[in-house]
């Protein structure tokens, strides 16, 4: 006989009904069985949520769902039969089941609220998966002899090869978890069992932790990590557990894990863990980056820091999503004002195109600002030049510096708090008013290093060079000063880094007396560190001077514009484009002339204005505080963004 095939029945979206899983008691072998009760949101009802990645939708296992078979993917089926109690019914919130997956409208609406699910659970389950395959032979413990043997196994605190009484075939990954509750203790390096130093000052993974931290690599290597949807399922919940195979502990465990021992990394243990050998430090390095980005979200929002749109979008670009949609449908429930909302809503009808576009425009309207433009990591060569594609393959070189580089431009005002005229247009085009500044008349080479005196560093001469001058620093620049001036501010972007601590900074303006900071850097270049320090009398923040270089100028080109203008701009940029000042912008930006036939004039009755394609934005010395816009010869125009 057919069993039949489970029928979902609509919910009502203004009630703010949800649907929850009961999920039966049963032993390991048992099939799953489920039933789904629709509550509301109102009802605070009691339940947890599940956090995990969904799998390939063409390898899938049976469950029963009110007595009907469902398919499942393998891993969400290794979840649900992990979870499983032996007596009781687990109530859980699972995406996959609880919303009707066939319905674009249910799924619209479900995922609007999906912030508030999540932050209304009793506690998230991050499920990241089966140590060994979906039918784990050697664990079918549940989660509660799991945890159990794992403290046995931290009390005991006996990490000696092979300790009698454990069960070997689990004895990798109670090693791996131990190590986070080792890196959460907020000690040493030196007083780490799990490290050891091998020889003149090399430190190493200790030998009866290396089958542990094969297992610990796996762990943090996993995809869950990537996922988007992982920000608000960890952020947002009361408290969260980390379940992997029976084994599972707090996430606060490994969150401290990672957050103190990079502390320490940073400061008091920095010698040792910069000699830690490269397999180490890489993995290491990559899990602290990975729980730093979830936690600093987390704690900015536990002290009541108002969290932007752009900022979460910029912060979770590296992260992946199957629906390249979900890059920011999956982030809006972490945002703090509705107003940063506006009128972007999940509706899966809407082409990726169409909902960033919206987005852009939404992050224009609702902050009275170009920011949302600076950027280049969200360019993609088939949308309109001015919007943001959140949904681009990650370069981590590239947004990570977006990052850094766009802290800064909060200091700029190049506009002078000009208002903001920004329309969209029929055929995708954004009219906006702007000044020319100049344009372009030589281009240097992109630098991308990290690294002081790297052979892609643009010189002063490198400069003058570019400018078609004589090899003389102390020539009169444009704006005032000499291009040596000109040149170690821009090459800073006039900006200094203040280091306070191992993950605390601030950033001000440069000042006069800050020269000595580049003087010492460039003494540096030419004859290295211990000749140029013993040659120095004072205290300089060289360390400061140089973040402040890293952050201005990697993946950045030093320009000359005609009229002798000094800046720094994106990749693309060529001689003959052009910089212009656009109202409601903090910074000039790099515009690449189109033809105006391009532009569909004839709808937007707009054949007069010039048309750009948008290259980036930039820093251009001597106009960073609204000098272009009191000029006497300054002319605001329209212009067409294509």
């Amino acid at each position: 006989m057919d069993v039949p095939c489970y029928q979902y029945r609509g919910l009502d979206s203004h009630s703010r009904q949800i649907r929850l899983l009961h999920l039966l008691p049963g032993v390991w072998d048992d099939q799953v069985s489920c039933e789904l009760h629709v509550t509301s949101l109102d009802d605070t009802p009691e339940y947890q949520a599940l956090s995990y990645v969904w799998g390939s939708p063409e390898t899938t296992k049976l469950i029963l769902l009110h007595g009907c078979e469902v398919p499942v993917t393998t891993n969400l089926h290794a979840a649900l039969r992990r979870l499983r109690l032996p007596t009781d019914t687990r109530v859980i919130w699972i995406d996959a089941l609880c919303i009707n997956q066939s319905s674009l409208d249910e799924r619209s609406q479900q995922v609007s609220i999906m912030g508030e699910i999540y932050e209304g659970c009793q506690e998230v389950l991050m499920w990241l998966g089966e140590r060994k395959g979906e039918d784990p032979k050697g664990d079918r413990q549940t989660l509660k002899e799991g945890h159990d043997q794992l403290r046995r196994f931290l009390e005991a605190g006996d990490f000696t090869c092979d300790p009698d009484g454990v069960d070997l075939d689990n004895y990798e990954v109670l090693l791996a978890f131990s190590m986070f509750y080792i890196l959460s203790s907020d000690r040493h390096v030196n007083e780490l069992p799990c490290f050891v130093e091998r020889r003149a000052s090399l430190w190493d993974v200790s030998d009866c932790f290396n089958s542990g931290f094969r297992e610990f690599h796996s762990i943090v290597s996993l995809a869950y990590w990537t996922r988007i949807w992982i920000v608000q399922e960890i952020v947002l919940p009361p408290s969260a557990t980390v379940v992997y195979g029976s084994m599972n502990c707090p996430w606060d465990v490994i969150a401290q894990a990672g957050m103190l021992f990079e502390n320490h990394a940073n400061s008091c243990c920095l010698e040792q863990c910069t000699n830690f050998s490269g397999e180490v430090k890489d993995v290491i390095s990559a899990f602290s980056f990975k729980v730093r980005t979830l936690e600093m979200i987390r704690m900015h929002r536990s002290i009541g820091t108002q969290l932007d749109l752009l900022w979460i979008l910029r912060q979770n670009f590296h992260r992946e999503a199957t629906d390249s949609r979900d890059k920011v449908y999956g982030v809006l429930g972490l945002v703090s004002s509705p107003r940063d909302i506006g009128s972007i809503r999940p509706d899966y009808r809407r082409s990726a195109r169409e909902v960033y576009e919206d987005v852009t425009m939404n992050l224009i309207g609702s902050v009275s600002s170009l920011s949302v433009l600076a950027g280049d990591a969200t360019r993609n060569a088939d949308f309109p030049s001015w919007v943001a594609d959140w949904g681009q393959q990650s370069k981590k070189d590239v947004w990570q510096w977006d990052i850094e580089r766009t802290a800064m431009y909060h200091h700029y005002n190049a506009t002078k708090n000009c208002e903001l005229v920004a329309d969209r247009l029929p055929g995708s085009i954004l009219k906006v008013e702007g000044v020319l500044v100049d344009s372009i008349a030589a281009v240097g080479t992109l630098m991308n290093s990290e690294n002081i005196g790297d052979s892609t560093s643009t010189t002063c001469r490198d400069v003058l060079a570019l400018a078609s001058m004589p090899d003389d620093d102390r020539q009169i620049y444009k704006c005032g000063g000499t291009w040596a001036d000109a040149y170690w501010r821009t090459l800073c972007g006039d900006m200094i880094v203040e280091i306070e601590g191992s993950l605390k900074y601030e950033m001000r303006r440069t000042k006069p007396e800050d020269r000595q900071m580049y003087e010492l850097w460039r003494t540096v270049l030419q004859f290295g560190y211990d000749e140029a320090l013993n040659n120095h009398t004072g205290i300089v923040d060289l360390e400061g001077y140089q973040a402040s270089v890293v952050r201005a100028t990697r993946n950045r080109k030093f320009f000359v514009t005609q009229n002798g203008y000094l800046g720094l701009g994106p990749d693309p940029i060529l001689p003959g484009d052009h910089v212009y000042v656009i109202s409601g912008s903090k910074v000039p930006f790099v515009l690449h002339r189109v033809d105006n036939s391009e532009a569909d004039s004839r709808e937007n009755d707009s054949s007069s204005y010039p048309v750009f394609k948008l290259i980036g934005d930039s820093y251009v010395h001597g106009i960073m505080d609204g000098e272009a816009l009191e000029s006497t010869t300054a002319t605001v125009g329209s212009l067409l963004l294509r």
